[in-house]
């Protein structure tokens, strides 16, 4: 029986075969590129339907510049990992599935806790006998019961239940077959000589106490640091290094993206903001920009005190004076703030969703006054350009449906009005709003993924920019 789930956003995104052969593709692209990997741990949730699926893969290291380049031309965008050695991070989103798929890829296995350190040589061996599953390579079970064991004896020095019966299972399919037994031995005689043996391993697990095992941590750690001293303490350094630094690698070599979201009421832009910040691979923060006090999450505290004596009745003259001589700075000085905040969210590699831009303003009828030009001038004039803006379009009486808000001739005229800023905004893109909410999620995605991922305007557009002919907009201004 087919199994499917329901994303956030509440539409069925895909079912089990749909998701396996999406993966499978994945895996028959690394075997035509003869790319040495197996599937680190897992390989039977690799086919649960999930809204955001990792998969750990260990590659063999003198095959990582290939499969980065191989990923890089499959939509896959690399992620920081600084201060997570060995381990690199890609991720893709699948519009079609509405699913992201993030590969945990590491180059070697290392263990210790905080830092990964102490490195166990034992990569090739661990490649070199994967076995072969449906869709991709895995683990021998020895060699899965051999590193399981290590991480709960060095890094958690602990056994927990879950672990505890996984190496159980796994004890017993080894005790059964002699040909895994063996290896198994030659394994420990190899790396751990006089530290743990098949007999003590075997006592502890027939007895159900592997806890008499964790007396061999000690020993453990200190061979595998006496085999490479220099190079553990340059991990550890560099790990702690890369940890400090990493605000200022983000801020000079990864920082987030800013995109405005635009639409007349009804249009769906609530909607789409808050499927927006909850994608985690997304990683944004949302900001909003206009004068709604119950909309903004993001202001000064005196504007609330600003607004009540705008609207206060009957109030003192010199209370009038100070209102009007200081509301318009306050104004400026908490869409600065605002700013701010959006700068220090995008150079900590976090994304920026925009609700009420500028460009809503651009709507509104000039002002001929020299103090109204001047003080707009202030405004716009700091304004950030983001990185694109999304019009969220559809006909004024569908908005009118929606909301009941105004009336159909007034919405279309501000649909059309919108529609118009494309003269003046190259990078903003015409998502048709008449679909599902879900179907125009979807969409938003897949853009902005796309962007963040080649932070090039022209091949995030791929030819589809909005128009503001109707009969054009099904083949040029609609995704």
């Amino acid at each position: 029986m087919q199994m499917s789930y329901v994303d956030t956003t509440g539409d069925t995104i895909t079912d089990t075969e749909a998701l396996k052969s999406f993966v499978k593709s994945v895996f028959e692209k690394l075997d035509r590129a003869s790319i040495r990997y197996c599937v680190f741990r897992d390989y039977n949730q690799i086919e649960v339907p999930e809204e955001s699926k990792e998969i750990d893969l260990l590659v063999d290291p003198r095959d990582m510049k290939k499969l980065e380049d191989l990923l890089a031309k499959n939509g896959f965008a690399p992620l920081p990992s600084w201060g997570h050695e060995p381990h690199n991070f890609f991720v893709t989103y699948n519009k079609s599935l509405g699913m992201w798929l993030k590969l945990d890829v590491i180059t070697a296995l290392r263990f210790g806790k905080p830092v990964s350190a102490l490195e166990l040589d034992f990569t090739s061996s661990y490649l070199t006998n994967r076995t072969r599953r449906e869709i991709a390579f895995v683990p021998t079970t020895e060699d899965k019961f051999l590193v399981l064991l290590l991480k709960c004896i060095i890094n958690d020095k602990k056994f927990n239940d879950v672990r505890k019966a996984r190496l159980q299972e796994m004890f017993m399919e080894i005790h059964e077959d002699p040909f895994a037994r063996e290896r198994l031995e030659k394994n420990l005689a190899k790396y751990l000589p006089g530290i743990l043996d098949w007999p003590a391993i075997s006592a502890a697990f027939q007895s159900q106490q592997p806890e008499q095992l964790l007396a061999t941590g000690k020993a453990i750690r200190q061979r595998l640091f006496r085999q490479a001293p220099l190079a553990v303490m340059g991990r550890h350094v560099h790990t702690r290094l890369m940890k400090r630094i990493s605000p200022l690698l983000f801020m000079t070599k990864h920082h987030g993206i800013s995109v405005a979201l635009l639409a007349p009421d009804g249009g769906g832009k609530s909607t789409l903001a808050k499927s927006l910040i909850a994608q985690r691979h997304l990683n944004a923060r949302f900001i909003y920009m206009g004068e709604n006090q119950k909309a903004s999450n993001i202001g000064l505290p005196t504007t609330p005190w600003f607004k009540k004596k705008k609207k206060q009745k009957g109030k003192n003259p010199l209370e009038k004076i100070l209102v009007g001589i200081f509301n318009f700075p306050n104004t400026l000085l908490e869409q600065w703030y605002r700013l701010s905040v959006s700068f220090y969210y995008r150079y900590r590699g976090r994304s920026v969703i925009f609700d009420r831009y500028i460009y809503d303003a651009w709507l509104n009828p000039r002002k001929k006054s020299l103090v109204k030009k001047v003080r707009r001038l202030l405004v716009e004039g700091t304004y950030p350009t983001p990185d694109l803006v999304l019009f969220l379009d559809a006909p004024g009486e569908v908005l009118f449906a929606r909301k009941g808000e105004h009336n159909p001739e007034w919405l279309e005229s501000k649909r059309q009005a919108y529609l118009a800023l494309q003269r003046q905004l190259p990078n903003m893109l015409v998502l048709d709003a008449t679909q599902s909410p879900q179907k125009v999620q979807k969409d938003a995605i897949d853009l902005l993924w796309k962007f963040y991922r080649t932070r090039d305007l022209r091949k995030t557009l791929n030819g589809k920019h909005g128009n503001t002919h109707e009969s054009e907009k099904a083949e040029k201004g609609r995704l």
